[in-house]
């Protein structure tokens, strides 16, 4: 029987009712049983549990955490120690990615996205949206994005919207294919 300790709180971090936990967990409910009553996923049940009744059976304790991370930090030099403190996960493991792997992979991305964009610019789709409720004569807005630069302009005709659109998309890809000639 899980007994109501002083220490323990009365909600965890995600506000879960713990003395209600407790009682449940008194009475034989499951971690899927009490998530179901709850009304809560199954993971937050579960740490619910955890805190509610102080069982950390097989969890590591704080001096073993200590330990090993000392384990792993034995092996970093200057650098790996400053990428850590920046928060760059990769760079601060002492498995750090082969940078060729990264980079080859880094470039069939690059060719992946400039083949979608050079699609998108030469397929002349654009879309148009019309309002209707408008009272203004720009009822037709086009909504565009070139490589995370947008554009929303709202014109009379349905035809000088698709012009601007692909004028635009053009100009944007033209722009970008000169800045990266020299990659």
């Amino acid at each position: 029987m899980v007994s109501a300790n002083d220490d323990i709180p009365a909600r965890d971090i995600y506000g879960t009712d713990l003395v209600r936990v407790r009682g449940m967990v008194d009475r034989g409910f499951t971690t899927a049983l009490i998530a179901e009553c709850l009304g809560i996923e199954k993971h937050k049940a579960a740490y619910a549990v955890l805190v509610a009744t102080n069982d950390r059976e097989n969890a590591p304790t704080l001096e073993e955490i200590a330990r090993l991370c000392g384990e792993i930090q034995s092996g970093w030099d200057l650098d790996q120690f400053a990428a850590a403190a920046r928060g760059l996960p990769r760079l601060s493991s002492t498995v750090v990615r082969d940078p060729e792997v990264w980079r080859r992979g880094r470039e069939k991305l690059q060719a992946a996205m400039d083949r979608i964009c050079e699609e998108r610019v030469s397929s002349g789709e654009l879309p148009i949206v019309f309002h209707s409720e408008r009272q203004s004569d720009l009822k037709y807005e086009v909504r565009l994005s070139y490589r995370e630069t947008y554009t929303r302009r709202c014109f009379a005709t349905r035809e000088e919207a698709e012009t601007y659109g692909r004028e635009w998309l053009r100009e944007q890809h033209n722009r970008h294919v000169e800045t990266c000639r020299g990659r």
